[in-house]
Order: structure tokens, then C-alpha cells, then sequence
């Protein structure tokens, strides 16, 4: 499922052109959002945000509660993928880099980013993002790779 698995991650991650901090603002945009992605995602999945706190969701509810406050700074908001990869056990690791123009108006930053994706049956069963992309790596046994 290793394939299978990666293309179902990079489906749900916008692409770098997408301002999303814009589409998860939006009360009708994130609406269409959890629409068309319902179907990859299992019925109760989990989200978590984890840095200085943990930030714990359930459902889309919960990940754009994650998202809105994890945006709360930034004016707009843009990902790019650096690296994906299955590491067999029905996980996917994603790294990236984000780029977020600050409402301050002080000009874009560019932030590194990571997540891992937990897929069962095909469907997303948990996401968790990480602050720290070290604790991201030690957390996919993939301490000694080089993002």
C-alpha cells in the first residue's frame, strides 16, 4: 500500500499556490474542503498539533480548529513538500516547507515543516503535526536521515 499511501497524502495537502489560511478562514470554502475529503478520511480520524503544547482533534472540527489556530499570525499561508515517504507500517511522513506573510505586514517566512499521516484501510486515521521537525523524525525512526 506503500504508493497507494503516499498518493492519498499528497491529494490532501494544497497544493503551493493555494493560500490556505484563506480556504480554512472561509466558512464556505472549508465546507466544500471537508466535503470533497471526506471520503480519505475515517470517520473519527485524529489530528494533533504538537510544539511547545499539545493541540488535540477530532474529525475535520477538530484539525480546522488546529489549522485556525495555528494560523492565527499569518495574513497568508503557503506549503511546499520537500520529501514524502511510506515507512511501511501504514505511515507517511511529510516534510515541507511554509511560507507565511505575518498580518503585521513585516513580509514572508519561511518555516520547515512535517507531519505524520497514519492511513488504515486506505483512509486517514491520524495526522500529526510537528513543530520541531527533529521530534518528527525521532518519532518516524528516521532520527539519522537528513531532511
Amino acid at each position: 500500500m506503500a504508493k497507494e499511501d503516499v498518493d492519498l497524502i499528497r491529494s490532501l495537502v494544497p497544493p503551493h499556490e493555494i493560500d490556505w489560511a484563506a480556504v480554512i478562514r472561509d466558512d464556505e470554502s472549508a465546507q466544500q474542503l471537508e466535503v470533497a475529503s471526506q471520503p480519505a478520511f475515517a470517520p473519527e480520524f485524529r489530528s494533533g498539533l504538537l510544539g511547545i503544547t499539545e493541540t488535540w482533534g477530532s474529525g475535520f472540527e477538530g484539525l480546522r480548529a488546529i489549522w485556525l489556530e495555528w494560523l492565527e499570525p499569518w495574513e497568508t499561508y503557503r506549503v511546499r513538500e520537500e520529501r514524502i515517504e511510506d515507512l511501511g507500517d501504514g505511515r507517511v511522513v511529510w516534510l515541507g516547507r511554509d511560507y507565511g506573510t505575518s498580518a503585521d505586514g513585516s513580509g514572508e517566512i519561511a518555516l520547515v515543516s512535517s507531519a505524520i499521516w497514519t492511513v488504515t484501510d486506505g483512509k486517514v486515521a491520524e495526522v500529526v503535526f510537528y513543530t520541531d521537525r527533529a521530534r518528527c523524525l525521532r518519532d518516524a525512526g528516521l532520527e539519522k536521515t537528513t531532511p
